[in-house]
């Protein structure tokens, strides 16, 4: 081999040996430009995955804000109103014997006073929390009118019977109004959670 070297001509023996030396380098520097597939996959699988679940938490919202909230229930049912479990146990037509013996102070009725008693267990997660800053109260009458609560000392505020409760406790208490006797039979009792628009309506 080295015998026929030494008969080829210098120039050719000078482009020999550049080509050698080019083949070689080339090598090692395609083996640090090669990316790691496995690497690339896993990353890409990640974000997928983190958009997804974006995704899924913006459409639960959307669907809960959906539609008006409202609900028929049947005195002594339980409706779930936020974080509270309402349940109507009873409705005294005509209460104005009791007011008056609440307070001495009570005003007459322009009608005829209505007592609903119910109960509401709280169920969220906040450490505590009031019914009456939390759920609102309304009479519609036969004619379809509108009357909230009157201001008159119930038997349940007499008796100082709290409305704040944790989580799982029961408050005991009563919504009182105002309302023309003959308007009364067929009226609705409505129980409405004043941070959203979720209602429920108990038929007399």
């Amino acid at each position: 081999m080295q015998d026929r070297l030494r008969g080829l001509p210098a120039a050719t023996l000078t482009v020999l040996l550049i080509l050698a030396f080019s083949g070689c380098s080339a090598t090692p520097g395609a083996v640090i430009a090669t990316p790691d597939p496995g690497t690339t996959q896993t990353t890409a699988a990640s974000d997928q995955s983190v958009v997804v679940e974006d995704d899924s938490d913006d459409q639960t919202a959307d669907t809960d804000d959906e539609g008006d909230g409202g609900q028929t229930a049947a005195l002594g049912s339980t409706v779930k109103l936020g974080d509270w479990e309402v349940t109507v146990v009873k409705v005294t037509k005509n209460a104005n014997k009791s007011i008056r013996k609440a307070n001495m102070f009570n005003d007459k009725p322009k009608g005829q006073f209505v007592l609903v008693d119910y109960t509401a267990k709280y169920v969220g997660s906040e450490r505590k929390a009031d019914v009456e800053w939390d759920i609102s109260w309304s009479f519609t009458d036969a004619e379809q009118n509108v009357l909230d609560q009157a201001s008159e000392v119930t038997p349940a505020d007499k008796a100082d019977k709290p409305t704040e409760a944790r989580k799982g406790g029961v408050i005991k208490q009563q919504a009182l109004f105002d309302v023309e006797p003959k308007l009364i039979s067929g009226g609705i009792i409505s129980a409405e959670n004043s941070g959203s628009s979720e209602y429920a309506d108990f038929q007399l």
